[in-house]
């Protein structure tokens, strides 16, 4: 009995040792690279590659002092350098001053486009009318009129307060015997006459004379707008008293503009010029069935250096009564381009009345103020309401219609602060002077 439980014994661990035996792996066919090769390659590519390529930050302040000092006002930091995109240039037009965020951007250039009779000159117009509201008498603005002489008539429909000429006022003045009407009164006279601010007229033979007067203004950061009406009517020196092929023509004027564009970069391009540059162009049919119904006609470098590029274009007509008596039409536009606190692709359109020769600019504001719920019926009152909390704005009322038309006219402050709240309802966040 006491041999076979030794042997039992035996037995039983020989089994337990040869449980924990395994058995011998086949050998990979693939060298597998062991834990010290790996340390090896991590240590030497941070040796060899990372640490030799890169500089510490003593060694990169101490490089970047010698470039600064060598490239001088060329270089700017970014705490020193700015923008003025929050400031904005209005038309007036309210919803288009909404796509616009709040008017064109200051310190930079917009491209009106669009074909003949489109609004494009008259808008501008509109936008010198604005800065004469919110600068008063320290407005200052400059116009280059290339296509044709000046005309004061549309300037004065667009509310631009400019003086009119003797010779043009006597001109007027004799249409209005012709017709049987009243002599001007003094007090019209006075009116006509009077101008808020000041606005030069840009002249010059060439188109390369009139862009470097332009350049000679704009570095003066003193005017609010300078106007190009239009970019597509600048003849370069090249293209005057000779013949020249299209493309020939299409050449010099792209060279002109090149030069032109380069140097009115580096005059913007620090952010500390507050001067809009605002260029009116030429649009024609697109051949293409792709992208916009119209296409810009020359002018091709301003389309790549504009923030805002807004196409204009003439809509369905207005009718009163019956559709023989037509007295305005729809003008429609789209943001082709937008930069700068714009977006591209807002359209729109506004209401344009022959007898007016304009927008009504007042009703227009009291109708978006109405549909975003800032003017409130009281019964009593019209009420403006604030666009933080919808509670009524001290003082910001009229008992109706009449008498709010009446302030608006006479009071721009007033006329301000619902613009503001209008802009604060749709998140615009911008300036006005």
């Amino acid at each position: 009995m006491a041999a076979r439980k030794k042997k039992s014994k035996v037995s039983k661990k020989a089994a337990k040792k040869a449980k924990k035996t395994k058995p011998p792996r086949k050998k990979s066919p693939v060298e597998v690279a062991k834990a010290p090769v790996k340390t090896a390659i991590s240590a030497s590519t941070e040796t060899q590659y990372t640490k030799s390529r890169e500089f510490t930050q003593t060694e990169k302040r101490k490089r970047l002092k010698s470039v600064k000092h060598q490239l001088g006002d060329l270089l700017t930091s970014a705490d020193q350098a700015s923008t003025p995109y929050m400031v904005r240039r209005p038309t007036g037009i309210t919803e288009l001053d909404i796509h616009l965020g709040g008017g064109f951007a200051a310190g930079g250039a917009s491209v009106l486009g669009g074909p003949y009779n489109s609004g494009k000159s008259w808008l501008l117009w509109r936008m010198f009318a604005m800065q004469q509201q919110i600068y008063g008498d320290a407005f200052v603005g400059a116009i280059a009129n290339i296509e044709h002489a000046l005309p004061y008539d549309q300037a004065v429909d667009a509310g631009c307060k400019i003086a009119i000429p003797d010779d043009v006022l006597n001109q007027w003045a004799e249409w209005r015997e012709q017709r049987g009407m009243p002599k001007f009164t003094g007090e019209e006279v006075a009116q006509l006459k009077h101008q808020v601010g000041t606005i030069e007229f840009i002249n010059g033979v060439t188109g390369e004379d009139i862009l470097e007067n332009v350049l000679a203004l704009n570095k003066e950061n003193i005017f609010s707008i300078i106007g190009i009406d239009s970019i597509s009517a600048l003849t370069p020196a090249a293209d005057v008293d000779k013949t020249l092929t299209e493309e020939q023509k299409r050449g010099s004027h792209a060279t002109m503009m090149k030069k032109f564009l380069m140097h009115y970069g580096a005059q913007v391009r620090g952010g500390r010029n507050y001067t809009s540059l605002m260029c009116t162009q030429q649009a024609v049919a697109n051949q293409s069935p792709y992208g916009f119904d119209w296409d810009l006609k020359g002018g091709e470098y301003v389309k790549h250096i504009a923030l805002v590029t807004l196409m204009m274009w003439s809509g369905d007509k207005i009718y009163r009564g019956s559709e023989k008596n037509v007295v305005g039409k729809y003008m429609k536009y789209k943001t082709r381009k937008g930069k700068a606190g714009t977006h591209d692709n807002l359209s729109g359109e506004f209401p344009y009345y022959y007898h007016l020769g304009s927008v009504d600019v007042h009703g227009e504001l009291m109708a978006s103020a109405m549909r975003r719920g800032l003017l409130m019926n009281t019964g009593n009152r019209l009420q403006f309401l604030s666009a933080t909390d919808r509670q009524p704005i001290d003082g910001l009322w009229q008992p109706n219609e009449q008498a709010l038309r009446e302030v608006l006219s006479m009071d721009f402050d007033f006329e301000l602060a619902i613009r503001r709240e209008i802009m604060a309802s749709e998140n615009v966040k911008c300036l006005y002077r």
